[in-house]
């Protein structure tokens, strides 16, 4: 570990901080894997495993913690012989911390994968074998599934190029090569909570190939920031698409629509729970997954 002079705030560790370092194999592409997490402990270990455990043997695995208070770092510390590099500081949010990793990533191909999810086994495998057959600058993508956590249980979500409906690949179901963000640049930090949509519509207006994996890549935790805060993060989408397509488009006026029947489901189910009891609340918002979670792909 290396506590870097000046700023006792920042605590760097890992491999790399050791002259340990990856590069890309002509039979085998180098993929980072960049963890973002602040007081993430619950959930961590079970992340980083389901990337120290993957087939794919060529992985460079970052950490990013913005300042953890809760163990989260007890457990990064424990990991640092397997970890290629990790980074402790102060931060402005979950997508500062992202630009900060993707920043630092080596490979070819980078997937961001969240302290609270983790990745199906094969997942990094199935990404850069598809890069291989591929061997342009793309984004990767594929399913996921949906963890309710109230009542345990897990939905198949499907993953879509129709952008009018939000986010409708999972951000960690995605795999991006490390060209298409020297294209794009980095995520926005004037969005809070819809970065990662922003950087999806300007990577389809850019034409950026995208490249369906046809499996299941992540588990992702519906209890995460824009999960809670489903009114914000439909502001941003909506902002976003009035911004690159006009407020008299077809995606943005068919997006409105969408939301107001989002918000409604929410309304709806906040009633239920309020009758019913929570156990009634969970159902009704699953079941609005089972309506609006099974998409193909475009």
């Amino acid at each position: 570990m290396n506590y870097l002079a000046g700023d006792s705030n920042r605590e760097t560790g890992g491999k790399r901080t050791r002259g340990v370092t990856r590069g890309s194999l002509p039979d085998a592409p180098l993929v980072s894997v960049v963890t973002v997490v602040k007081n993430g402990a619950e959930h961590l270990t079970k992340c980083i495993e389901s990337v120290l455990t993957q087939s794919w043997s060529n992985i460079e695995y970052i950490i990013i913690d913005g300042g953890s208070t809760d163990g989260t770092m007890d457990i990064i510390r424990s990991y640092d012989d397997r970890i290629d590099y990790w980074l402790s500081e102060p931060d402005h949010g979950i997508f500062d911390a992202m630009n900060k990793g993707i920043a630092l990533a080596s490979g070819q191909l980078i997937g961001i994968l969240n302290a609270d999810d983790s990745y199906e086994p094969g997942a990094v495998s199935a990404a850069a074998q598809a890069l291989m057959q591929f061997a342009a600058p793309a984004v990767f993508y594929g399913d996921h599934y949906l963890v309710q956590v109230e009542l345990g249980e897990r939905y198949e979500m499907r993953a879509s190029l129709q952008l009018w409906r939000g986010m409708t690949i999972c951000h960690q179901a995605m795999f991006v090569h490390r060209e298409v963000y020297r294209q794009l640049g980095s995520y926005r930090l004037e969005f809070r909570l819809a970065a990662d949509y922003d950087f999806l519509v300007r990577a389809c207006l850019a034409r950026v190939p995208f490249r369906y994996l046809e499996r299941f890549v992540v588990d992702f935790r519906d209890d995460g920031a824009s999960s809670r805060a489903l009114l914000t993060s439909n502001r941003e989408v909506s902002t976003i698409l009035r911004r690159y397509y006009g407020p008299f488009s077809s995606p943005y006026l068919k997006n409105l629509l969408l939301t107001g029947y989002n918000l409604t489901a929410v309304a709806i189910s906040r009633l239920i729970g309020r009758v019913l009891g929570e156990r009634a609340r969970c159902w009704a918002r699953t079941s609005f997954y089972r309506i609006t979670g099974r998409r193909r792909p475009a």
